[in-house]
């Protein structure tokens, strides 16, 4: 009876041992996870996502405009017509001021010319 109580009790131990090992292993998994889930953490890894989505933006956007450098300045004329749109307006309707006050003095101008021609000729 000893020897089979000894051996319940050397499984018992057996398995007390596995149990405090597991225990620590889900303790660290816990403290791995706590770690990953911090807000810090999680702001960092987030952080350096957007870093490397944007990095590989760049390098595709770059060998894009390798291979098609027409389209690459059209696009970039594009949204730099897009970003200074405002200015752009501004800077169009001025244009178009200045090049009507000018158009009207040079038809005032035939017109006086005109008159005095009639004057002369009448």
């Amino acid at each position: 009876m000893t020897s089979s109580f000894n051996k319940q009790i050397e499984k018992l131990e057996s398995l007390s041992a596995q149990a405090d090992g597991k225990r620590a292993e889900l303790q660290s998994l816990i403290r791995l996870t706590r770690e990953r889930t911090h807000p810090a953490n999680l702001a960092k890894d987030i952080g350096d996502r957007l870093l490397d989505k944007g990095l590989d933006t760049i390098d595709k956007g770059r060998a894009m405009a390798r291979a098609k450098p027409l389209v690459a300045i059209g696009a970039a004329v594009a949204i730099g017509a897009f970003i200074a749109r405002k200015p752009l307006f501004k800077l169009s309707g001025t244009a178009y001021n200045m090049l009507h006050r000018y158009i009207k003095t040079l038809s005032s101008a035939r017109s006086a010319q005109d008159n005095s021609k009639d004057e002369d000729n009448g």
